[in-house]
C-alpha cells in the first residue's frame, strides 16, 4: 500500500492505549501480555511474599491492591472477546 509515494510497512500487531492490537483481532497476545504484567508485580514482591516480619493480612491487602487490578484488567479490556478468552487455558497463556 502507498500513500503519497511512500510504501507503508504492514505489521501483525502493535500497543495502543495499553492494549495489543493484531491484525487477525484475537485477544491472545493481549492476555498473555496482561498476566505476564501481573506475574511480574508479583515476582517483584517475592521479598516480601517471604518476609516473616509482615503480617498475612498485609501481604494479601497488597496482593489485592498491586496485583489484581493489573491480572483482572483483562475482563474490561476483551469482553466482547470472552469466548475465546474461556477456551484458553492459562497454561496456554503463560507460554
Amino acid at each position: 500500500m502507498y500513500i503519497q509515494g511512500t510504501t507503508l510497512e504492514q505489521i501483525s500487531s502493535f500497543p495502543y492505549l495499553g492494549s495489543v492490537i493484531t491484525e487477525n483481532v484475537r485477544c491472545e497476545k493481549e492476555i498473555r501480555t496482561t498476566l505476564n504484567k501481573a506475574l511480574g508485580i508479583s515476582t517483584s514482591l517475592s521479598r516480601t511474599w517471604k518476609s516473616q516480619n509482615i503480617s498475612v493480612r498485609t501481604k494479601v491487602r497488597l496482593l489485592r491492591t498491586l496485583v489484581w487490578p493489573v491480572a483482572t484488567c483483562i475482563r474490561v479490556k476483551v469482553l466482547p472477546q470472552e469466548r475465546q478468552m474461556k477456551r484458553m487455558s492459562l497454561s496456554e497463556l503463560l507460554k
